[in-house]
C-alpha cells in the first residue's frame, strides 16, 4: 500500500509498522487486563484486508482543497486514499475538479452496497445559504449523486427546475447486514447516519457476532443501541422475542423500514429511550442481551443489566477497548465470566480495533 500523505494523515497512526507488529500493538492492552483478572482465554484478532475497503469517508473542505484532519487538527490536502473504496476515489477527483464557490465544509462520502454515490455537507448556514443561491455547483453535484446539507440531513432534490432542500430526511439503503442465512439485507439510514466504515469488513463483524448469538441458548434478547438494524435483523431470525432500544427517531425509521424488506422475524418491540423507567415490565422477561454502544461505552446501562434477574448472556460489540474494559469489571464483579473475545481490524494501519465480546453469568 502505498500513500502519499501517511506520514501527516491522522487516520492511519501505524501507517509504516508490519501488520503483525501493528496487530500485536491491538492485542496487548486485552492481554494485560486478562491477566490482571486471572483470566486465561485465545485473543483473536481477525484482519480481514486494507485496501478500498472504506465505504465512508469523511472529509474536510477548506478553501478550494479537499482532505483528512491531521492528528493536530491542521487539514491535509488528499487526491486518493488507499483504505477507500475505488469509486469513492474516483469521485473525490471530481470534487477536486469541481471545488465549492464557499471557503470551509466538513463532507462525508458514502459508497451504498449498489454503488450509489452519496455526500452530505455540513457547512456555517450562510454558506448554505450561499450554495442554494449559487445553483451552479449544486446543480452539477446533483447530477453525480445523492446530496445532503446540513445537521438535519436534508436531502436536495429538483423541485420546478430549482434546487430546494427537503424537510422530511429521506431513508435509502446506505448500507447492508448479513442474516443467518447468508442473505444480505439492506440498512436504510442518510448519508450522514452513523454505520459501520466499510461493507466488506462488516460481513465479518455480523457473522462473528451471530456465531456468538447461535452459541446462546436465551430466547428473549434485548439490543441496546440498536442503530438501523446491523444486529437487529439478524439476531431476529435466531430469538423468539426482540426488544429494540434505540434513542434516535431517524434510526427507529430506518428499523421499522428495514423489519419491512423481511419475509419473517421475531415479535419486536422498540422501545423508548428511557430503560430505567418506562420499561419496567421487561425486567423479567430479557436472557440475553446485546450492547453495541458508542466509544464511551454502556455504562449509563451498566445498572440495569446486573440487577435484571433472567440475563444470563450478553454479546458486547466494542470500538474501544478503554471503555469496554471498564465496563467488563462491572459484569465481570456481578458474577458473568467472560467467555470468549475476539479483535476485527476493522481499522487496519491504526491503533483501534472492533471488539466482540461473549459473557455467561453463572446463577450458582
Amino acid at each position: 500500500m502505498i500513500c502519499s500523505i501517511a506520514h501527516q494523515c491522522g487516520g492511519c497512526t501505524d501507517f509504516h509498522a508490519p501488520q503483525i507488529e501493528r496487530i500485536t500493538r491491538k492485542r496487548k492492552p486485552v492481554l494485560d487486563f486478562l491477566r490482571a483478572c486471572n483470566i486465561q482465554i485465545p485473543v483473536p484478532i481477525l484482519h480481514v484486508g486494507e485496501e478500498g475497503i472504506r465505504d465512508k469517508v469523511d472529509l474536510q473542505f477548506q478553501s478550494g482543497e479537499w482532505g483528512f484532519f491531521t492528528s493536530h487538527k491542521r487539514v491535509v490536502p488528499t487526491k486518493r486514499c488507499p483504505k477507500s473504496a475505488p469509486l469513492i476515489n474516483d469521485f473525490l477527483m471530481q470534487l477536486w475538479d469541481n471545488p465549492m464557490p464557499i471557503q470551509r465544509a466538513s463532507v462525508r462520502l458514502r459508497r451504498a452496497p449498489d454503488n450509489t454515490l452519496g455526500i452530505w455537507i455540513d457547512a456555517a448556514n450562510l454558506d448554505i445559504l450561499a450554495l442554494l443561491k449559487e445553483q451552479r455547483w449544486l446543480r452539477w453535484l446533483h447530477k453525480n449523486a445523492i446530496v445532503e446539507i446540513g445537521q438535519r440531513h436534508k436531502r436536495l432534490i429538483l423541485k420546478e427546475d430549482s434546487l430546494k432542500l427537503q424537510k422530511k430526511k429521506v431513508l435509502y439503503p446506505w448500507f447492508e447486514t448479513t442474516l443467518p442465512s447468508g442473505q444480505r439485507t439492506p440498512l436504510f439510514t442518510t448519508i450522514a447516519g452513523f454505520t459501520q466504515p466499510s461493507i466488506q469488513i462488516n460481513r465479518t463483524l455480523v457473522e462473528e457476532t451471530v456465531a456468538l448469538l447461535q452459541r446462546s441458548d436465551a430466547r428473549i434478547w434485548l439490543e441496546y443501541g440498536s442503530g438501523a438494524g446491523n444486529f437487529s435483523f439478524p439476531l431476529s431470525q435466531i430469538a423468539q422475542k426482540v426488544y429494540l432500544s434505540e434513542s434516535n427517531p431517524t434510526a427507529k425509521r430506518g428499523l421499522e423500514r428495514g423489519f419491512r424488506t423481511l419475509s419473517q422475524y421475531a415479535p419486536f418491540t422498540i422501545l423508548s429511550e428511557n430503560l430505567n423507567r418506562a420499561e419496567a415490565p421487561i425486567y423479567g422477561d430479557v436472557e440475553g442481551i446485546i450492547l453495541d454502544p458508542p466509544r464511551s461505552g454502556a455504562n449509563q446501562f451498566m445498572d440495569n443489566i446486573v440487577r435484571w434477574p433472567n440475563v444470563r448472556d450478553i454479546v458486547y460489540v466494542s470500538c474501544s477497548f478503554e471503555s469496554l474494559k471498564a465496563d467488563l469489571s462491572i459484569l465481570l464483579s456481578h458474577h458473568f465470566s467472560l467467555c470468549s473475545i475476539k479483535g476485527i481490524d476493522q481499522f487496519p494501519r491504526s491503533h483501534h480495533c472492533e471488539w466482540v465480546v461473549y459473557l455467561r453469568k453463572s446463577f450458582d
